[in-house]
This record gives structure tokens, sequence and C-alpha cells, in this order.
């Protein structure tokens, strides 16, 4: 299988061929060329989100650990939770806004991924579909496939890891329950659920 730089190099070479034959004013040639890495323009695809509730069981089936890299992830609302306690030593916005997040929040929260992106074909909704991922594998990954990239899917390391999801209803408690945004409310009823604290 050819690796990312490979398989960015056949573009480039490709594109060069292109653009000396159009040049030459030599469209047959350009137009062969073009036609090994075609890619048509589809039609746009609605957004569709699973609940919450799915997403919760899907990091917790990948042990929120990126499928791609394997970095252990962390559950947003969980780091939002940090910043109401430590505002200036872990800012958070919501937006994620550059120099008003702290780094972790923009490398390790947990996101999801489609495999087969939904631009291309991939169902938004099946959660054979979609994997944990890191938000700077997300964003590196954007709507290529796994083989344009060469990227394969990893199994979770450790099976102990639950993004700290299982803390979060302790955490909540434990800084006085703070307001909490509507999504971060389904998040607080979906990690209750699966991590029910004994009475």
């Amino acid at each position: 299988m050819r690796t990312t730089s490979e398989k960015a190099a056949g573009y480039t070479e490709v594109l060069h061929d292109v653009v000396r034959a159009l040049v030459r004013h030599d469209r047959a040639t350009a137009d062969a060329r073009m036609g090994a890495i075609s890619e048509r323009l589809r039609p746009p695809v609605p957004r569709r989100t699973p609940p919450v509730r799915v997403l919760a069981e899907i990091f917790e089936r990948d042990r929120y650990q990126c499928r791609y890299c394997g970095v252990p992830t962390v559950l947003t609302p969980v780091m939002r939770l940090l910043s109401t306690a430590y505002p200036e030593d872990f800012p958070y916005h919501r937006n994620w806004k550059a120099g008003e997040v702290h780094p972790a929040v923009a490398t390790i929260s947990a996101t999801h991924d489609h495999i087969e992106p939904v631009t291309r074909g991939g169902d938004p909704l099946d959660r054979d579909n979609i994997v944990t991922a890191c938000w700077v594998c997300n964003s590196a990954k954007g709507n290529l496939t796994l083989d344009v990239l060469g990227w394969t899917l990893r199994d979770p390391a450790d099976d102990g890891w639950h993004g700290l999801a299982d803390h979060y209803a302790d955490l909540w408690e434990a800084l006085g329950r703070p307001a909490l945004r509507p999504g971060e409310r389904a998040w607080l009823a979906a990690a209750e659920r699966l991590y029910p604290q004994p009475s």
C-alpha cells in the first residue's frame, strides 16, 4: 500500500503532466492524465449526527482512543468542566478559538469520524462507519478515505481508559454542579447511564 507522501507525489506528478500538456496545447494528453485522478463533485449531503447516547456508546466501544493514531482522548465536556475550576490555567472557548482554548482541547478532544466519508456515500448513522478520533486526526482526514491516506484502523490498546467520562458526574458534583449547556446535559445523562456510581 502506498504511503500518504507517495500518493501526494503521485498527484504532483499527474498535475505536472497536465500543466505541461496544456501549455503545449495538447488537450488530449492533459485530459488523459487528468482522468487518472479525476473526482467529480457529489451533491451536498444533509448533515445527520447520531444522538449523544449513540456517540457515547461508540466512544466507550473504542475506549476513547483515536482509532487512527491511538492517542487516548478525553470527553470534551469534561475539559470544559475543568476550565470552570481552572479558568486561567485551562482556558476553554466554546468555538475552540485559537489563543483562547487550552491546546489539550484542540488535540485530544474525543470526536467522531466516518470511516467512509458521508460526502463519498458513507452512512452517517451506521455505528460500523463511525469511530472515535482525536481532533487532530479528524481534521487531517477531512473527507478523504483511509486508502487515500494510507491509514488503517487501530484497535483500542487500553481497556481501562474511558476518556474521563466515567468521572464526569462525580466531577460535576465536586465542582458544585455548574450550569451545563443542553448538549452537556445529554453527555452527563449518557455518562451516568454507562458508568453508574455505586449507591
